[in-house]
């Protein structure tokens, strides 16, 4: 996938459903993205969450807090019966670097490659 060219979703809108996506980009548009590509029953495993290139930056108050809620909603609407898809977060709190990311989403439950 060149990420450059176009949106992933789109790149992949012809290729059979995927069992999960990891993100690693965050962003509300990135999730829309991602669950259109999963099969029913799949994971959206996210290591950033609905912020957008949060990167090593410390998070305001008011962003920790919205980043926050909105997870914890995510969270729970996966659990709502006739919800299509499962929401993770891997780790804790932002930022994830990605050499911590494997050992997180082993954990998470995902089968090693």
């Amino acid at each position: 996938v060149d990420y450059k060219k176009a949106p992933f979703s789109e790149q992949l809108a012809g290729c059979n459903k995927f069992d999960a996506v990891f993100d690693f980009v965050g962003g509300k548009e990135t999730e829309r993205g991602a669950v259109r590509l999963l099969k029913r029953g799949g994971k959206f495993i996210t290591a950033v969450g609905p912020l957008q290139d949060i990167g090593d930056r410390k998070l305001t108050w008011r962003e920790w807090i919205q980043w926050n809620v909105y997870l914890s909603r995510r969270l729970l609407c996966s659990y709502v019966p006739g919800i299509s898809f499962k929401y993770k977060m891997a780790g804790g709190t932002p930022p994830l670097k990605m050499k911590d990311f494997q050992t997180v989403v082993m954990e998470a439950g995902a089968p090693a490659p």
